[in-house]
């Protein structure tokens, strides 16, 4: 997309409302190796206060710095979202701190984890990268494509995230995971341990509505 975007002269936007500080300080885009001509940051970059934020070029940014191009919004440079995204930037730039280094420790150690778990004979997929990524139930090896990803088992895939919450393992929920600078090495021991319960109560489940269906 970026070879494209630039041999037909066109803005490649990505949005890091998800990834953005998720993957890395730079989002997707760092973590890649791809830059974007806009991206737009949210959610993660204040700790969950309303702020969002657009990056990109110079030549894209300069008409709003000379008003050639308006740029309005009620909450802009508000004080309390500003503060709360600072201090979190604090920690999370400080190379000294070495967050992301251990993020992607510990997210690695909970992708490989589950991805090996006894399956129990159900259809999973795990796909994504370390600090975030899906646990779906599908016969797909991979997912690369729109139509690859409506063809997962969502009934399954809701019940996998409801049994998990029963062994105190919480997902969003279309089954998506993030690791975060909280995370320690004992919370991903634990998740394992409870994910595996939760897998074999799964199976019990689909084995019961088998037998009375």
């Amino acid at each position: 997309m970026r070879d494209l975007t630039t041999k037909y002269r066109a803005v490649l936007i990505f949005d890091e409302v998800i990834t953005g500080l998720r993957l890395a300080a730079g989002g997707g885009a760092e973590y890649f190796g791809v830059s974007p001509d806009l991206a737009v940051f949210a959610k993660a970059l204040a700790g969950g206060y309303p702020l969002s934020a657009v990056a990109g070029s110079e030549a894209l940014l300069s008409p709003i710095e000379t008003a050639k191009v308006l740029h309005f919004g009620t909450f802009n440079g508000n004080p309390i979202a500003l503060a709360a995204a600072d201090a979190p930037l604090e920690i999370l730039l400080d190379p000294l701190e070495d967050v992301y280094s251990r993020m992607n420790r510990l997210g690695k150690r909970l992708f490989q984890g589950l991805q090996t778990l006894p399956s129990q004979g159900l259809p999973i997929l795990v796909q994504g990268v370390p600090t975030c990524f899906h646990i779906l139930f599908t016969e797909q090896r991979a997912i690369t494509n729109y139509s690859d990803f409506v063809a997962y088992d969502i009934t399954r895939t809701r019940l996998w995230v409801e049994t998990a919450l029963l062994e105190s393992i919480f997902q969003m929920g279309d089954a998506r995971w993030y690791v975060s600078a909280a995370h320690t090495d004992e919370d991903i021991t634990a998740t394992l341990e409870k994910a595996k319960r939760a897998l074999a109560r799964l199976a019990s489940t689909a084995e019961l509505f088998q037998k009375t269906g």
